[in-house]
């Protein structure tokens, strides 16, 4: 099993954090330009047991990705659990903890395998996480344009 976590803290109440994170549009501006990915059922609403389905663009290749949404707590938490992608498991945990009126500790918690089990988990686990690294590194950047730093500024683990 592939671990990785990213937390940072941000000038921003956990509701409207949270809130953001439901709109239209908001996935599309949180993955980096060179890694496309777009919506297929953009009239997705984020609620227990809804399945998103997105389509990653790998070179001249199409993959589909379906996650399957759970464990929703409003303006707390919401889970995405693959149903169909690259992954043999992926599980992202999407936390938002409010540590004053203002700020919120946000964290992406994610637990992944590779087909190939353990063996392709021992051998490519670096470079997923490397990837994953690379990936939300961005995504909380994007976040902090939006709403700003707070101090700590961000801490990551993974």
């Amino acid at each position: 099993m592939i671990h990785f976590e990213k937390t940072s803290v941000l000038s921003v109440c956990a509701r409207k954090l949270y809130d953001w994170h439901l709109q239209p549009g908001a996935l599309e501006a949180l993955t980096p330009p060179s890694e496309p990915v777009r919506v297929l059922n953009e009239s997705f609403v984020l609620e227990e047991h809804a399945e998103l389905t997105l389509e990653l663009s790998l070179g001249p290749f199409k993959l589909h990705w379906i996650a399957h949404h759970q464990n929703i707590v409003p303006e707390r938490r919401f889970d995405d659990i693959q149903r169909k992608g690259p992954f043999k498991h992926w599980h992202h945990q999407h936390l938002f903890e409010p540590l004053s009126e203002e700020t919120t500790r946000m964290r992406d918690v994610i637990a992944c395998s590779l087909p190939g089990g353990a063996v392709a988990d021992r051998l490519l686990g670096w470079a997923v996480r490397k990837k994953l690294r690379r990936l939300f590194d961005y995504r909380h950047q994007q976040l902090y344009d939006r709403f700003g730093h707070a101090k700590p500024a961000f801490v990551t683990n993974g």
